[in-house]
């Protein structure tokens, strides 16, 4: 889906969001192109919040300086609430009930506006503070 991204985001993520999702995503690697000037539903922003719908939160985040196409790139990557519940228990021996777990594991990993971060100027290699989930 190469540049493609902003055309099937929105379908995508109404298959896999409400109480009965037809699709079931729990670990998404995407790039996201940016252009100078975009609609409001091709932002970065938008783009967390629709994830956020599925069930999906953003652990890492890094800037693509190796796009010479004229625009700003930032590669993203998302896990399922589940999924990381999964790995945590597993990894961890974790025995607190599954839905208080992963409705702190919700809150906390949750996005914030400032975590965004999507800019030109931007250098240097971010990631999510997994130790947070801890």
């Amino acid at each position: 889906v190469e540049r493609a991204e902003w055309l099937l985001y929105e379908d995508m993520f109404k298959t896999c969001a409400g109480p009965r999702p037809q699709l079931r995503i729990h670990m998404l690697l995407i790039e996201l192109h940016q252009k100078k000037r975009v609609p409001p539903n091709h932002t970065p922003e938008a783009f967390i919040h629709a994830a956020a719908k599925c069930g999906l939160i953003m652990f890492h985040k890094e800037p693509n300086v190796w796009d010479g196409k004229g625009s700003v790139s930032m590669e993203f990557s998302f896990i399922s609430i589940e999924w990381a519940y999964e790995v945590y228990r597993v990894y961890t021996g974790c025995t607190l009930d599954r839905e208080q777990a992963m409705r702190e594991m919700k809150e906390v990993l949750r996005p914030r506006r400032q975590e965004f971060g999507f800019s030109a100027r931007v250098s240097r290699h971010t990631s999510f503070p997994v130790s947070r989930v801890v």
